[in-house]
């Protein structure tokens, strides 16, 4: 491999509005040179004093950006084949134990927060807190989490109440963790605790939710509804109804429409759940009558191109607020869908989500294809959508098994 060769510098193209100039490692590799930012700046002056005989608080800073070079060098001599892409994935992570499980936890939620996933950094911070409480140490080196901590943490959940479910989503976020501090060279792959059961390694419990969808004579009961004209029970049964007709789109999706987002008679969005996967499907749903109407009834007005459809989310709240609002409009929308189900006689709790499943197990009833469904759904695969169907599967099993002594037909 040719030399890689490093340097602090002072960049002196453009000085700070203190007059100092920021300190940067420059790094050479095939006469190609970049730079990268070490965190301090300095005037001409005190660089050169640093660079010299340094005394009191300068040579603590040469001493600090010594170690900031030789972190380089270490990265650089750990590179397989030297790149700039590589090197930059290293250096520029935190400072920090990256072979710790709850040193990881903290800077994951902290980039999934200032990417807006505000929502999975909760899933991420519940899990977090989970563990710290099972383990109430200040460091947990992912060496220490073994197939026999993970059955321990299981047992110790269940014995708590928890549901499988919550064991399942607690741990995945550890093997996620796992995973990427395997991919970054951190930790050994040889000590990964998960895998097959029969081997002596941990497995995640298995769970399915119930997923009760709405038959279409439900839905019908609930299009049949007629709530006081204009109130919040008439705008939180339309939402629920847009959604069901709008290929089962969340709340936070609904909430998160512009009128850019309707093109001739197509609602065109991506799902905020997967807006950060590399490979991105747009969700089409046709804008029929019923999704027209209620539109017309509850849009903002003026229509205007780049305004909310509907007035959930307004422009400039930052992603917390923005997370804080959906979550009460969804909270709002399943006590008043409570209410409706009690006076049409639908006699299982239904929330928002049951619209989605609802969409999906209406459409296979009706003869469409899985992979239809799918796409509709904004899914990346079938096997999701197949979780989806699964309670429409188990009702035509038990309808084929009544039929097994049914003497009458």
């Amino acid at each position: 491999m040719d030399k890689v060769l490093t340097a602090i510098i002072l960049d002196t193209r453009r000085s700070k509005m203190d007059n100092t100039y920021p300190v940067k490692l420059r790094v050479t590799y095939q006469r190609e040179r970049k730079y990268f930012n070490t965190g301090y700046s300095l005037t001409k002056e005190d660089f050169n004093r640093v660079t010299g005989k340094p005394r009191g608080e300068l040579k603590d800073l040469r001493l600090r950006l010594n170690k900031t070079e030789q972190d380089a060098i270490n990265i650089i001599d750990k590179l397989d084949v030297f790149s700039f892409r590589g090197f930059k994935k290293y250096f520029s992570r935190t400072p920090g134990d990256h072979a710790d499980l709850f040193f990881s936890f903290r800077e994951h939620i902290r980039k999934l927060k200032t990417n807006g996933q505000i929502g999975t950094a909760s899933t991420y911070e519940t899990s977090f807190k989970s563990w710290h409480k099972f383990i109430p140490r200040d460091k947990l080196p992912f060496k220490n989490i073994t197939p026999d901590v993970l059955n321990n943490y299981e047992k110790h959940l269940l014995a708590e109440g928890k549901s499988p479910t919550t064991v399942s989503i607690n741990v995945r976020c550890v093997r996620r963790l796992f995973n990427m501090a395997i991919m970054t060279g951190d930790v050994d792959k040889a000590l990964y605790p998960f895998g097959d059961k029969e081997v002596g390694l941990y497995q995640p419990p298995q769970h399915r939710n119930i997923k009760k969808a709405l038959s279409k004579s439900d839905i019908k009961k609930i299009f049949d509804y007629k709530p006081l004209e204009g109130s919040p029970e008439h705008f939180y049964r339309d939402l629920f109804l847009f959604s069901y007709l709008c290929n089962g789109a969340n709340l936070a999706d609904i909430s998160r429409l512009r009128y850019s987002n309707i093109q001739s008679d197509t609602i065109i969005f991506i799902r905020h759940k997967t807006a950060h996967n590399r490979k991105i499907k747009p969700v089409l749903a046709s804008l029929i009558e019923p999704v027209q109407n209620i539109i017309d009834r509850w849009g903002t007005k003026p229509v205007i191109r780049d305004k909310y459809v509907f007035d959930i989310l307004s422009d400039g709240l930052d992603p917390a607020k923005e997370v804080a609002r959906i979550k009460q409009a969804t909270k709002m929308c399943n006590t008043y869908l409570k209410r409706i189900a009690l006076q049409v006689g639908i006699n299982y709790n239904i929330s928002t989500y049951t619209a989605r499943h609802s969409f999906a197990t209406v459409l296979k009833l009706a003869g469409e294809n899985v992979e239809f469904i799918s796409e509709s759904l904004g899914h990346s695969n079938l096997r999701t959508t197949e979780n989806y169907l699964s309670s429409f599967d188990d009702k035509k099993r038990k309808e084929a098994a009544r039929k097994l002594t049914d003497f009458n037909i």
